[in-house]
């Protein structure tokens, strides 16, 4: 006769250490997909009931705008004993209480807990292990497992709940990181939005003041030439008179160039007349300077299904896309395309010039 009841406990550990690896395995996979935080802790309290046999189990985590810690997912809890849980996570000490007896062990609480009062059967929960869900030194909650008998825990148990603890940890962490990531991508369209908003302001205040400041002052100087020109007595040499009429091309060219500076700045016929207007304008003066490049457009949508402020967003990207065309393209020809896809504007600039590679810089014939 041999005694193999050491070996055959030892299998039986084993297989059970190997089922709950597979379990947690398996969890972790679970929660990498795209769920929401409390789905996900939805996952975890119930593989925590699962892996280690209890008759229920919730997670509650710390709120510091009410410094409470209400319950976000719970298993196996009927409503009497959901609302009792609820009443004593009342603050931020919620293991504190009468009602509590503790033992403090390395990172888990102990206590036998009886929420039910004078309750009877199933919403009497007598006994419970509760572990904090924390990163470093930061407290973010507890996961508890609670029985309906007394019941005691062991060291495997208490580790593996341990675990259990610092995944939910991780996940809560992950989604506060998640939200804050988000909500500085808002304020950073926030902001970038802001400063478009300030540089088209200054950019229409300054093409304004160009206008109608420096352009009519030279306007004026021009008109002022040509009059002294028309007035000059016959006698004055032809030689002066001819310095003169050399003024106005030169005077007509500060204001030509003027203008296409206030244009640039801020098109006046974008406010006018809207962005079809101002896409045609900008094809036409692109191809007077270089007409080389024949310019091709097609417009098909409406003024009204576009907002002042994705009027002016739409021009600077046309106005950016095709300067970088003329720049660097060698096209002869471009098409550009205004329309809707999905239900959002799509602007598309089309090009027969060479092209590169997006992952490098070397040329390439194409679009």
């Amino acid at each position: 006769m041999l005694d193999i009841s050491h070996r055959v406990k030892a299998e039986r550990d084993l297989e059970t250490q190997l089922k709950r690896f597979q379990a947690l395995y398996h969890l972790a996979v679970a929660m990498t997909a795209e769920r929401t935080l409390e789905e996900n802790l939805r996952l975890l309290v119930d593989k925590s009931r699962e892996l280690l046999e209890a008759d229920t189990s919730f997670i509650a985590v710390f709120d510091e705008k009410t410094d409470q810690m209400p319950i976000r997912a719970y298993s196996g809890a009927t409503q009497k004993e959901f609302k009792k849980l609820s009443e004593l996570l009342s603050s931020r000490n919620p293991l504190n209480g009468a009602s509590l007896h503790q033992e403090f062990g390395q990172e888990y609480l102990f206590y036998k807990l009886n929420v039910g009062g004078k309750a009877k059967g199933s919403e009497v929960l007598v006994s419970g292990i509760a572990v904090p869900l924390r990163i470093k030194e930061e407290e973010l909650g507890i996961l508890w497992i609670g029985n309906r008998e007394n019941s005691s825990f062991t060291e495997s148990q208490k580790e593996l709940l341990t675990l259990l603890g610092s995944m939910a940890a991780l996940e809560i962490t992950r989604k506060k990181d998640e939200e804050a990531l988000a909500q500085s991508e808002k304020q950073l369209r926030l902001l970038s939005s802001q400063l478009l908003s300030a540089q088209e302001v200054e950019r229409k205040r300054v093409a304004q003041e160009l206008h109608d400041g420096i352009g009519q002052v030279l306007t004026g100087l021009k008109f002022e030439v040509e009059n002294i020109i028309r007035q000059t007595p016959v006698r004055v040499p032809k030689k002066h008179i001819a310095l003169l009429e050399s003024l106005i091309p030169k005077i007509q060219q500060i204001v030509e160039e003027v203008g296409r500076i206030a244009m640039d700045l801020r098109p006046s016929i974008l406010d006018d007349l809207g962005l079809h207007a101002t896409t045609a304008w900008l094809c036409r003066d692109l191809q007077r300077m270089h007409p080389q490049i024949v310019f091709e457009t097609k417009l098909e949508l409406e003024e009204t299904e576009i907002t002042e402020y994705r009027k002016v967003v739409i021009f600077r990207v046309l106005q950016e896309a095709l300067n970088n065309v003329v720049k660097h393209s060698n096209a002869d020809l471009v098409h550009v395309h205004l329309g809707k896809q999905d239900g959002h504007v799509k602007l598309t600039v089309h090009d027969n010039g060479i092209g590169f590679h997006w992952d490098s810089t070397v040329p390439m014939n194409g679009q």
